[in-house]
């Protein structure tokens, strides 16, 4: 078994600090909407590889690949690289 919970916790901080100083640093040059998206891909893509480390909790989720926090993490990853437009 794993901390699964210390892993998000530690990961999560560490996430939270790289986008506080990348946006710091870069807020005046990225398009409206960039670090949204860069928060949402980066926050659950963390979070559908620390999924692998936990034990299924429900008895369907032997038969399948990913377990529904996986599942539930792929919509907000795709919908974190789409590309929105700006204003005219």
């Amino acid at each position: 078994r794993h901390p699964a919970q210390l892993y998000e916790s530690l990961t999560y901080l560490a996430l939270f600090l790289w986008l506080y100083a990348n946006h710091r640093k870069n807020w005046n040059k990225a398009r409206p909407g960039f670090f949204t998206g860069l928060s949402l891909m980066s926050v659950f893509s963390a979070r559908f590889l620390i999924e692998f480390t936990k034990e299924g909790q429900f008895v369907h989720e032997v038969f399948f690949p990913f377990n529904m926090g996986q599942l539930l993490s792929l919509p907000l990853i795709i919908l974190g690289g789409f590309d929105h437009p700006q204003d005219p």
